[in-house]
């Protein structure tokens, strides 16, 4: 009697979780919101560029570029940037997951600039704006998500 009702169980929650899966699928952000994100990102690869490169100008960079004489190890630039474009490309993809994943890769970055308060705190400071705009542009593209037609 018990390992039926554990079977039951057990099949129940198979099908609730498969069922949830199934609902997710059929969500997708609409193609303007998903032109929205990507340009954010975009933009935000942009700045972040800009920041690297004034910074360096400066003789003020942050700790994932590292000054001249001694530059960071090539990852931890290319971390940053993978992020960005991974968010950007989810967004072209217009996956319904592509707004919590704008929220997690502008964390990220915020993480990153966090890091830059000690050493430097006007380019930690541009960084937190970037992160913030960011993640304003990913909060407000979960407008677009929305079920998708048969």
């Amino acid at each position: 009697m018990i390992k039926t009702l554990v079977a039951i169980y057990k099949s129940c929650c198979t099908v609730f979780i498969v069922n949830q899966a199934i609902k997710n699928w059929r969500k997708t952000l609409s193609s303007g919101w998903a032109v929205v994100g990507a340009v954010t990102w975009i933009a935000t690869l942009l700045a972040v560029i800009a920041i690297a490169i004034s910074s360096r100008t400066l003789s003020r960079p942050p700790w994932w570029l590292g000054p001249a004489s001694d530059p960071a190890p090539f990852y931890a630039p290319a971390i940053l940037v993978i992020v960005i474009v991974g968010t950007a490309l989810a967004y072209l993809g217009s996956h319904s997951v592509a707004p919590l994943v704008g929220i997690l890769s502008s964390l990220f970055l915020g993480i990153f600039a966090v890091a830059d308060i000690d050493a430097t705190i006007g380019v930690a400071l541009a960084q937190i704006i970037v992160a913030t705009a960011a993640l304003l542009g990913s909060i407000a593209t979960f407008a677009g998500i929305h079920e998708r037609t048969p």
